[in-house]
């Protein structure tokens, strides 16, 4: 029960939309046609799906455990993958989006880290006048690459962005 309330929605609300409020993980998994989440089912969650059902994460099921494969290949799950699903133009719209929040957060979760209560050197990410901007090593310039070192810059920070591929670069 109340599991919107992080979101600031009551059952009520959910209810009020169209929702059906269950009780337990292993009623949802077993009455749901079509399971969204975000990444790749864990194995316990496996074990709740129905045959047939529609399953639709980031899947990444190049590097998926073969057991995991093996085992939707039984149920017959048809899984979409986030990080593959592309529009008319070819764009990986869910991917891209999730990637710039990833870059977004690695450098909120950096600065985090360097407070001396996390253990860190007490590095302030932000801007402070009349002391030197710390230096923020990105390394990579794809979407997430890119996304972080925006951050840092608009944070005050020096950035250095490393990449092999110099079109990235650019």
């Amino acid at each position: 029960p109340d599991v919107g309330r992080a979101a600031r929605f009551t059952d009520q609300e959910y209810q009020a939309a169209g929702a059906t409020v269950v009780y337990s993980r292993e009623e949802a998994f077993k009455r749901a046609d079509v399971v969204c989440g975000v990444d790749l089912v864990s194995a316990d969650e496996l074990e709740l799906l129905r045959p047939g059902t529609v399953l639709c994460g980031f899947q990444h099921m190049v590097v998926a455990p073969h057991g995991v494969v093996d085992r939707l290949r039984e149920l017959e799950v048809t899984a979409i993958g986030y990080e593959l699903v592309e529009n008319a133009e070819g764009c990986r719209t869910i991917l891209t989006a999730m990637s710039e929040m990833a870059g977004e957060m690695a450098v909120f979760t950096a600065a985090h880290y360097l407070q001396n209560e996390e253990g860190g050197r007490g590095i302030l990410l932000s801007h402070v006048p009349g002391v030197e901007p710390p230096t923020v090593l990105v390394l990579g310039a794809g979407t997430v690459g890119r996304s972080g070192a925006a951050r840092a810059l608009t944070m005050g920070a020096h950035v250095i962005v490393l990449d092999e591929d110099l079109a990235k670069l650019r």
